[in-house]
C-alpha cells in the first residue's frame, strides 16, 4: 500500500496485489474493528470491466454488506481499478476530518468469488490490519544507484565470472594446475557477487517498491535450486542441471529493462568466445592425432 496526504486532511491511497483473488478492498474503521467500518473495494468482472464501490459493513454477514453505502469521503477525483501485467491496482482519494494522534486504522482483505450482480459483496477469504499515521511517509522506489549496483552485481555475477569460470575449467587445463586456481578463484567470485546481488535485490523489495517480481521469483528460483536440487558430479543429470540453473539465473536478467542491452552483449560474446576456444581444441586434438610423439625402443 502507498499513500500521501495534505494538510486538508485529503490522503491519496494506491492499493496493489497479485491478480489471483476476485476483489480486493481496504477498510477504514474508528476503533479497528470490521463492524462499523466502511470500505472500497474493487475488480475485474467476468467481462474484463473494472469496478469499484464503497461499502458499509453493518454486521459479519453478507446481507449486512451494503453497496453504495459508507462514512468515508471521498474527493470529486475519480476513484480507479486498472491491471497492469500480473497486478492490480485500486487508486482512490480519501477525507479525514480530524488527524488521529495515532494513525487511522485500516483493514485490508480479498475474496476469490466475484461479487454479485446486484454488487453484493461475497465472504473474504482472508484479512490483515494496520495503521497509517502521517509520520510515516509511503515507500519510495528504488533509486538509480540501486538498481544500477543490483543490475551490475547480477551482470558480473551470472554473465561474467560463471561463464568464464567455466570456460577455464573445460579448455585450459593443459596449464596444469593454473587452471584450478583460477577457475576455483573466479567461481568463487562470481558465487559471492550472486549473494550479494540476491540480497542486493531482496532489500530493494522489501524496503522500496521495486515491481519486479518475475525477475525476483527467477533469481529466487535459480539460486535456492543450487543449493537443494543439485545433482552429485557423477550423476548424468548434472550437465542439465547446470545449463538450466545457469541459464534460469541469465533469464532474470532479462526482467530489468536498463541492463539488457549490457547483457546481451555478455550473450553474444560468450557463445562467440565458445566457439572459438571449442575450434581451437579440436585443431589440438587433431594435429596430436596427424603427428602422434614418436616412440623410443628401449635396450
Amino acid at each position: 500500500m502507498q499513500y500521501s496526504h495534505r494538510e486538508d486532511g485529503v490522503w491519496t491511497i494506491i492499493l496493489s496485489t497479485f491478480y489471483t483473488t476476485e476483489w480486493v478492498g481496504i477498510g477504514f474503521s474508528k476503533d479497528g474493528l470490521i463492524m462499523g467500518s466502511s470500505a472500497m473495494v474493487g475488480w475485474f468482472n467476468k467481462l474484463a470491466h473494472p469496478r469499484m464501490k464503497q461499502y458499509y459493513i453493518q454486521g459479519v454477514t453478507v446481507q449486512q454488506v451494503t453497496p453504495d453505502k459508507g462514512e468515508s469521503q471521498l474527493t470529486n477525483v475519480p476513484s480507479t481499478v486498472m491491471l497492469h501485467e500480473a497486478t492490480l491496482y485500486l487508486a482512490f482519494q480519501i477525507r479525514f476530518n480530524n488527524a488521529a494522534a495515532g494513525g487511522h486504522n485500516v483493514l485490508l482483505a480479498f475474496g476469490t468469488k466475484y461479487p454479485s450482480g446486484t454488487f453484493q459483496l461475497t465472504p473474504h477469504d482472508d484479512q490483515t490490519s494496520l495503521k497509517i499515521t502521517q509520520q510515516e511517509s509511503t515507500k519510495q522506489r528504488p533509486s538509480r544507484r540501486q538498481k544500477r549496483r543490483h543490475g551490475l552485481l547480477g551482470l558480473l555475477g551470472w554473465g561474467l565470472f560463471r561463464p568464464v569460470g567455466a570456460m577455464i575449467a573445460r579448455y585450459f587445463k593443459h596449464k596444469d594446475t593454473l587452471w584450478f586456481y583460477l577457475c576455483t578463484v573466479i567461481q568463487l567470485l562470481g558465487f559471492l557477487l550472486i549473494i550479494a546481488n540476491l540480497v542486493a535485490g531482496d532489500m530493494m523489495y522489501w524496503e522500496k517498491d521495486a515491481n519486479l517480481r518475475a525477475h525476483r521469483i527467477l533469481g529466487i528460483f535459480a539460486f535456492v535450486m543450487a543449493f537443494f536440487v543439485r545433482p552429485g558430479k557423477e550423476s548424468k543429470m548434472r550437465k542439465y542441471w547446470n545449463w538450466y540453473h545457469h541459464q534460469i539465473g541469465r533469464l532474470g536478467l532479462f526482467y530489468e529493462t536498463e541492463w539488457k542491452i549490457g547483457y546481451g552483449f555478455l550473450v553474444g560474446a560468450t557463445p562467440l568466445a565458445v566457439t572459438i576456444l571449442e575450434a581451437l581444441s579440436l585443431l589440438e586434438r587433431n594435429e596430436v592425432k596427424a603427428f602422434p610423439p614418436p616412440t623410443v625402443q628401449m635396450n
